[in-house]
């Protein structure tokens, strides 16, 4: 059966091949002329590159009829190079992708609307996922070369292929478009069948847009680049001398003093070929060889092959290495079987340090409940189970400093006490916060200032309340209005059936402005003067169903009375509070049409939209229009009014409803911040600020007493 399969393999590859041969000959045979033509640019093209390897490092291109090692890798970083320049180059002289679409997006007819929508939705984010790029591609493609030049202007020259901006914008005749597709097919190498255009055509339109994600890459390799200038080199290492190899044949060297304290640059600073700092890099700040290449501009082949000639191990050889959330991971024997995880190649299997230490504990005590429920056969612990460091030192992996949750959701109901105890820890100043970081300040004790009352007091967090949220305080507040000035005549009636011109249809009733609305004694939203009064005071919110509680009457009621007997408009009660909490604890406010901000959202999926914007970034925002400094102002706002989306507002005492200005920070480090939070936890835990019992974080409110 398997040789049967291999030679039917063999004899598929061998015709595949026979055929492909056919169709080129032919092809040769009808453009002879052409195909000369292509051949001669490319020798003499290949021809230059190899004059021009031999004078930049002296070694041959070519030995034994092959290209040389050092060969492949030096036309690799040119070609490297070149991209990068072009797409700097391409970047300074183009306006913004996002921005163009934006401009151009409802000029585009081959698009529906709700696909317009979407690529709206899409290109309002800051990063785009896979998935965001692979919709947008699949959108556009479906536009002609003239729709995506209205979209896109002269962009579009980098996005469609090459052949397909020939054939529309010169109009060659079908045989030319032939020949250049066959001259093609000559220069690929596989056997196989040429993709369509359409699918060209898609691939320009991704490269696109993968194209503009390369230069947010750019400003991380940036951040990077900052970060490792800023170590201290001078503990690291003394001599910062190394040898260069000029000639590989003549082995002739040449010493360079490296500058650590500079970028890396493969010409004059090549810190790569110094093993401090390449170990440091590598092992230290845990970047792979593709990062450090991005950081020096060469390939991660280059950073491989120096790597093994300062013979620094991976850190999976080692058996164990730190993942990018600062975790240790550690490979197993191949006796270690957990049903619940994935194996690698070789049949091992990684785990977290954290998750064995507490899995050998409860196998060592089966006694325990905990080993009972979240051991599988005694052996393994359960997937789904969270194990916390008590300090947040994940390196810190003691048993003592270990504990283990059920589920995520009781992990994070930690975090929500610990952010609590933060909050509480910053408002009684224990905590302080100084140019986007925290600070644990140990020359004072909050203890020896306030007593248990009042620091219970000053760490209480807010609660968000409306004003006239309770409808008795609506009640008491309408009886003090003076109700002599809207009318004198307080007498209604109302049809019970019967003739209408008779009187004894009608029921008579005299109401009182001063009393609570009643439904039977005394029913005020009968008179046109007093509703109209009362549903369009903005402060109370009276939307139907809250007007109906005031009268006790049902909503059908409310709408009968108010739209049609007595026709009060109700467009501001339909758009409900000016302000409410959103499912993250957040204070969401409702802007009017005239704040015309880009980033706003819009909740389209009511009955009447409205625009929505995060009160805090709204006070922010406002608060920055009327600074003078115009550095920052242009930094943060866009057009000088509207924050720009990726820059958070952050809360300073961690109290998400305190929103006043003193309390906001605007920064595009926001996680940088948290993370010196968590830095504190093992000295406030040492000093006895914070204590971690039974799963949870408590503030000592006095010598004897924990909160």
């Amino acid at each position: 059966m398997y040789r049967e399969f291999y030679s039917f393999k063999r004899f598929y590859e061998y015709n595949k091949r026979f055929w492909y041969d056919s169709v080129i000959n032919s092809r040769k045979e009808k453009y002879p002329s052409l195909l000369d033509e292509k051949l001669k640019v490319l020798k003499s093209n290949y021809e230059h590159l190899k004059e021009r390897y031999k004078q930049e490092t002296g070694g041959n291109a070519i030995y034994a009829s092959k290209e040389t090692k050092g060969f492949k890798e030096w036309k690799f970083e040119l070609q490297e190079v070149e991209k990068t320049e072009k797409r700097d180059a391409y970047a300074e002289n183009e306006e913004d992708w996002k921005e163009l679409i934006k401009k151009n997006l409802y000029k585009i007819t081959q698009l529906k609307i709700n696909e317009k929508v979407k690529i709206n939705k899409i290109i309002q984010k800051e990063h785009l996922s896979v998935d965001d790029q692979r919709k947008l591609v699949s959108m556009l493609s479906k536009l002609s070369t003239n729709e995506f030049v209205v979209l896109l202007g002269k962009r579009v020259s980098k996005a469609i292929p090459e052949e397909k901006q020939t054939f529309v914008n010169n109009k060659m005749d079908n045989k030319k478009v032939q020949a250049e597709h066959d001259i093609e097919d000559l220069n690929q190498t596989t056997y196989f069948p040429t993709v369509s255009r359409q699918q060209e055509y898609q691939k320009g339109v991704q490269s696109f847009v993968s194209n503009n994600q390369k230069n947010k890459k750019g400003d991380k390799i940036s951040i990077l680049k900052r970060k490792i200038r800023e170590i201290d080199w001078e503990e690291v290492s003394n001599d910062w001398v190394v040898d260069k190899i000029i000639n590989k044949f003549t082995k002739m060297t040449k010493s360079i003093k490296l500058n650590p304290y500079k970028d890396c640059d493969k010409d004059s600073n090549p810190l790569y070929m110094h093993k401090v700092w390449l170990e440091k890099l590598f092992n230290g700040l845990g970047l792979s060889d593709r990062k450090i290449g991005e950081i020096c501009g060469i390939s991660h082949w280059t950073i491989g092959d120096w790597r093994k000639r300062h013979k620094i191990e991976t850190r999976k050889a080692k058996g164990y290495y730190i993942t990018k959330q600062g975790y240790k991971m550690i490979l197993m024997p191949l006796n270690y079987r957990h049903s619940q995880r994935k194996t690698t190649s070789s049949g091992k299997q990684w785990i977290l340090e954290h998750r064995l230490v507490m899995e050998n504990f409860l196998k060592q005590n089966p006694h325990l409940e905990a080993s009972k429920k979240y051991l599988i056969e005694g052996r393994y612990l359960k997937s789904g189970t969270e194990v916390h460091h008590r300090n947040l030192d994940r390196l810190d992996n003691r048993i003592e400093n270990l504990w283990l949750y059920p589920t995520k959701k009781a992990h994070s109901l930690t975090q929500e006490s610990l952010d609590q105890c933060f909050s509480a820890l910053i408002k009684l100043k224990q905590v302080t916060f100084n140019n986007g970081e925290y600070k644990y300040d140990d020359s004072i004790d909050y203890r020896n200032g306030y007593d248990e009352r009042e620091i219970g007091e000053i760490t209480k967090p807010l609660e968000f309340r409306l004003p006239f949220e309770n409808i008795d305080e609506i009640k008491d507040e309408i009886i003090k209005w003076d109700w002599g000035e809207i009318s004198d005549k307080w007498t209604v009636y109302k049809y019970r059936g019967g003739d209408k011109q008779s009187k004894k249809s009608y029921i008579e009733y005299k109401l009182n402005p001063y009393k609570d609305c009643d439904k039977d004694s005394n029913p005020l939203y009968m008179h046109k003067g007093w509703l109209e009064r009362v549903v369009t005071n903005k402060r109370f919110n009276l939307t139907d169903s809250r007007f109906s509680k005031l009268c006790g009457i049902s909503i059908g009621t409310v709408q009968h009375w108010k739209q049609r007997t007595h026709k009060i408009s109700t467009k501001y009660t339909k758009m409900g509070a000016p302000k409410y909490v959103d499912p993250d604890g957040y204070i969401v406010i409702k802007v009017p049409d005239t704040y015309k901000n880009p980033f706003v959202k819009i909740m389209k999926d009511q009955r009447i939209p409205y625009n929505i914007i995060l009160e805090h970034r709204y006070l922010a925002e406002r608060n920055f229009a009327k600074s003078s400094n115009l550095e920052l102002k242009n930094k943060f706002l866009r057009d000088g009014r509207y924050l720009q989306p990726e820059y958070h507002v952050h809360h300073i005492n961690l109290d998400i409803l305190d929103n006043r200005i003193e309390n906001l920070w605007i920064t595009d480090e926001h996680s940088k911040i948290h993370s010196s939070l968590r830095l504190l936890v093992k000295k406030l835990l040492d000093s006895g600020f914070l204590k971690f019992d039974n799963g949870r974080y408590y503030l000592k409110r006095s010598y004897g007493n924990y909160l």
